[in-house]
């Protein structure tokens, strides 16, 4: 029996090396899952592309300065981008023409009157018609049509737009989408509130397009004389640039940063202009302040231009006090700066790189054609791009 065992050992163990053998020289079967895949191409670098107004056309050129054209248009006065690769363009000094551009100049007429805004994915565009707020498809037929019901003024004959023998129109800013392109936000307010000078504090409007609700916001804005609302790109904040003409002289000029519906707002400026209204609170002898700015791409900072002179009715434009571009975060460091001297109609870039804008002084006569600039935020190399204004990029698909 001990023999049996001992011979039994070597047996298994020459019975062990075979099934390794075999075992290495078998090779596995491919799944047919396995073939087939291929490795991932790598996304190209998207290019930033600035379009610009020059020579009564639209231009586009890349921020490396490549690939400059033109869309041979003509009596262009101004244009926003509809997607990335449309353009709403106004022609003619009483905005005649109001046209959807594609990127190689092919031009269409809207059917809508020029002044209003686009839904941010271009599908519905919004403008005041008559004493309405009309919301079109891109063909021209209508979405909604938006009721605007003003407080009843206040003082001895209380008063509603249009009650009485004499008809009181609405006047109205430029209304704009929220993001999610449910609502739009709108200034307005009755023609008889507007003051002798050109003012008029109108309050900002919010209507949801089903029609249900009219209701007034904390922001109030001169619709003659600003701009309309605008949200960041993510929609947490709403910027409003607001302008009051006091005298012949002053203009001051102020952006409040608010919630998406208009609460929490607070003044965006600078330490220094802050300082100087505290020596002056009318404002009777300054003129200017943030002249225009831009969102982050991320909506956590502005880009802004300010340009401040001191000056009086009788010698205006006496002393400049203040000119540059500047970063101002909404948490933070209060203020970085980016160039000195005047600037505006700043624009940041989507891939966050760059910044452009229009080096030219903003007030007074201008005698040299505008020229665009480019900084390069992080490195601060500034670059001559072109003669032109109105800079906007073309947003990323």
């Amino acid at each position: 029996m001990r023999y049996a065992i001992l011979l039994l050992v070597p047996l298994l163990a020459l019975l062990a090396l075979a099934c390794e053998g075999g075992r290495e020289e078998e090779q596995p079967t491919p799944s047919p899952a396995a073939t087939s895949l291929s490795p991932t191409p790598t996304p190209a670098a998207a290019v930033d592309t600035l379009a610009f107004i020059r020579d009564g056309d639209i231009w586009l050129i890349n921020a490396d300065g490549t690939d400059e054209r033109r869309l041979n248009l003509s009596g262009v006065e101004s244009f926003s981008w509809v997607s990335s690769d449309e353009l709403d363009v106004v022609t003619g000094a009483d905005q005649s023409g109001h046209l959807l551009v594609d990127l190689g100049g092919n031009a269409e007429p809207l059917p809508f009157p020029a002044g209003g805004s686009w839904s941010r994915d271009g599908a519905l565009y919004v403008v005041p018609v008559d004493e309405q707020v009309v919301v079109f498809n891109r063909d021209g037929g209508e979405a909604a049509r938006l009721d605007v019901e003003p407080p009843v003024e206040t003082g001895e004959k209380p008063q509603q737009c249009g009650a009485g023998s004499q008809p009181d129109p609405l006047v109205f800013g430029q209304p704009v989408f929220s993001p999610d392109g449910e609502r739009v936000l709108v200034a307005a307010n009755c023609e008889s509130r507007r003051a002798a000078v050109g003012n008029m504090m109108a309050p900002i409007f919010e209507l949801p397009l089903d029609g249900t609700v009219n209701r007034a916001t904390p922001l109030t804005v001169n619709p003659a004389a600003a701009r309309p609302p605008r949200f960041s790109p993510d929609g947490a904040h709403l910027a409003q640039q607001d302008f009051w003409h006091l005298s012949a002289c002053a203009g001051p000029t102020w952006l409040t940063v608010a919630d998406p519906d208009g609460a929490n707002g607070r003044e965006i400026t600078l330490p220094a202009i802050t300082e100087l209204r505290g020596q002056d609170p009318l404002g009777g002898g300054v003129q200017g302040g943030l002249i225009g700015y831009d969102w982050s791409p991320e909506g956590e900072a502005i880009v802004a231009s300010f340009v401040v002179n001191i000056c009086s009715d009788v010698e205006p434009f006496l002393e400049s006090f203040l000119a540059g571009l500047y970063i101002l975060k909404l948490d933070g460091p209060p203020e970085e700066k980016l160039v000195d001297g005047p600037t505006h109609s700043p624009a940041w870039s989507p891939s966050d790189r760059y910044v452009a804008y229009v080096a030219q002084d903003y007030f007074g006569e201008v005698t040299e054609p505008p020229l665009l600039r480019l900084i390069d935020v992080t490195t601060r190399q500034v670059n001559d791009l072109a003669e032109g204004s109105q800079p906007a990029w073309q947003p990323q698909p």
